[in-house]
């Protein structure tokens, strides 16, 4: 990115311009503070996304790749994630990844709450299924 002149203003400096630090440096510039986002990477040349034509997804990991091992852009850090059980999935450029986590939780059955007793492994919970329901 280039520099865009003096920043003896800012009252906030947010570093990345992912989704979190995007949406956190609009809400303090709608509160008036004068806010400065620093990015790692360059501007994603988004003419080649081809989001719009029928093959995006045959060809979508030619120019869009999210593994930053294969990238080899400037802004990439090699991520060793052997021994993890996920991969890393991240873009270092203006905008970010937008890395997210999500879950879910299946609610708990009755025998959940007593697997040292039916099953000899873990602990009993302190309290029963029963006990949680009003």
């Amino acid at each position: 990115m280039t520099d865009q002149g003096n920043r003896a203003g800012t009252d906030v400096v947010i570093v990345g311009s992912g989704f979190t630090g995007a949406l956190t440096a609009g809400r303090f510039a709608e509160a008036g503070y004068s806010v400065t986002v620093i990015e790692r990477g360059e501007w994603p040349d988004y003419s080649s996304s081809r989001a719009e034509q029928p093959d995006f997804e045959a060809g979508s990991g030619n120019n869009w790749v999210v593994n930053p091992n294969r990238r080899n852009s400037r802004a990439d850090q090699p991520i060793d994630d052997a021994d993890s059980d996920i991969a890393a999935i991240m873009l270092n450029a203006v905008g970010g990844s937008s890395v997210a986590y999500g879950g879910q939780w299946h609610r708990s059955m009755p025998s959940d709450f007593c697997t040292r007793s039916l099953e000899g492994v873990g602990d009993d919970w302190p309290l029963s299924y029963e006990d949680l329901i009003p």
